[in-house]
């Protein structure tokens, strides 16, 4: 009885630790149409740029006070106009609010669409994983430490937090989507732990 009760058990904590909005994403699909406002008020809409990039990077981060996506958003800034040259648009997507990014934004000089989905519906759309199995898997990757200590660097003494949001977006777990014509996806990668992201290199 009590061997029952302990697979029962691991049963249910494996299932609670990894949760998936919906079937992933996988090559060829064709992506759902992203329409909204990015945080400085600019219209967006996946199918219009499309029309004038040959592809668009949707990057999917967790909260912005994640130094390894502060890492990572910067390496996305410094490298933007070699990824414009490739004829690639950025989106970045994060669960922060509006007036959050919209400064974080401004003080990292973004120069690429931001978008804040609080309500992580896009996420959604898009099957982003919550997993505490892959949030501990981080803690034992030489990489994710060394962007952590450069991820806080490059905040620069900003602070980002917002009251009342705790740990909602924790589990969260990074995603990259390389779309080309038609909304097609070229490349889904979702991340195995924390800036798990696919590389810039291989675009």
């Amino acid at each position: 009885m009590k061997s029952t009760i302990l697979l029962l058990s691991s049963v249910f904590l494996l299932f609670c630790s990894t949760e998936i909005f919906a079937q992933k994403l996988s090559k060829d699909v064709k992506v759902y149409n992203i329409k909204t406002v990015d945080v400085v008020g600019n219209k967006i809409n996946l199918h219009k740029i499309l029309k004038d990039n040959d592809k668009v990077l949707i990057c999917f981060f967790r909260p912005v006070w994640c130094p390894i996506c502060n890492k990572r958003t910067h390496e996305l800034i410094e490298r933007y106009d070699e990824l414009k040259k490739k004829g690639i648009e950025v989106l970045a997507i994060y669960p922060n609010n509006s007036e959050t990014m919209a400064q974080y934004v401004k003080d990292a000089e973004i120069p690429f669409p931001v978008i804040s989905d609080p309500n992580e519906v896009i996420y959604e759309k898009y099957a982003i994983e919550r997993s505490a199995e892959k949030v501990q898997a981080t803690y034992g990757q030489k990489e994710a430490k060394e962007a952590i200590s450069e991820g806080q660097t490059l905040y620069a003494g900003k602070v980002y937090k917002e009251a009342g949001v705790g740990d909602k977006y924790e589990k969260i777990i990074n995603a990259d989507f390389l779309v080309g014509a038609k909304r097609v996806l070229e490349i889904g990668y979702y991340g195995e732990y924390i800036g798990d992201h696919y590389s810039l290199d291989k675009l």
